[in-house]
Formats: structure tokens, sequence, C-alpha cells
């Protein structure tokens, strides 16, 4: 079976895949997260940046993904981290990790700020600050 792709759409996905791992310092994540966490989560951004729907579904609202690529477009290390941060704290169980994963990366350049707020106020409560 030979299978034809838009020769188009490879160039652009790869030029998105290096755009991502660029914008989140890729080889210096990579570092910190020595198994396939990392590659995963730019997996899924790839596929929601790539996608050809006209509306990507975060926390079940469609969203148009003019806008979702253009907050994923943004995302730095820094979101990587807090999406990192944010699935190791989570207490309930993640049925869909994808769905969560491409919420939070969604919600991470405006949630980030203070969800770090909360987490440094709930520590100085705790007298650990």
């Amino acid at each position: 079976i030979i299978i034809l792709y838009n020769k188009t759409k490879v160039e652009e996905a790869l030029s998105l895949n290096n755009s991502i791992k660029e914008n989140i310092e890729y080889d210096i994540l990579k570092l910190d997260f020595k198994d396939d966490w990392l590659d995963n989560i730019i997996e899924i951004m790839l596929d929601v940046v790539c996608s050809d729907s006209k509306t990507i579904r975060i926390n079940k609202t469609n969203i148009p993904i003019e806008q979702v690529r253009e907050r994923y477009l943004s995302i730095n290390d820094m979101h990587i981290r807090y999406v990192d941060d944010a699935m190791r704290m989570c207490d309930s169980e993640v049925r869909n990790v994808r769905a969560f994963f491409i919420t939070t990366l969604y919600n991470a350049p405006v949630t980030m700020d203070a969800f770090y707020d909360r987490w440094v106020k709930n520590d100085m409560k705790r007298g650990l600050i």
C-alpha cells in the first residue's frame, strides 16, 4: 500500500514541531524529563496545532482552532514544567489523560501564575517557607 502525503502538510508539521521545540527549549527540558513524557507532550501539541478541525474540544468547550494554535505556539518551558507539576499534584483520577493535557496546555499561559502563587501561599501558611 502506498500512502501519499501532502508534501506541504509534512513540511508544515516539521516546521511546527521545530517551533514548538524551540519555544520550550527542548534540549534543556529533555535533561529534566528522562523518559518519553516530554516527547509525548510535544506529540499532543503537534496533533493539536496540525489539526484540520475547525475547533478543538477543551474542557468540554469547542474552541476555534486558530485560537488554540496561537495559545499552543506561545507555550514555553515554564508552561511545560507547570503542566508536569499540575499532573503530579492532581488529586483526582484522570480518566482521559490526553484531554487533560490538551486542556492543561491550553490553559497554562493564563493559569500558571495563579497556580504557583497559591502553592507558595499554602506553603507559607504551613510554615514551609
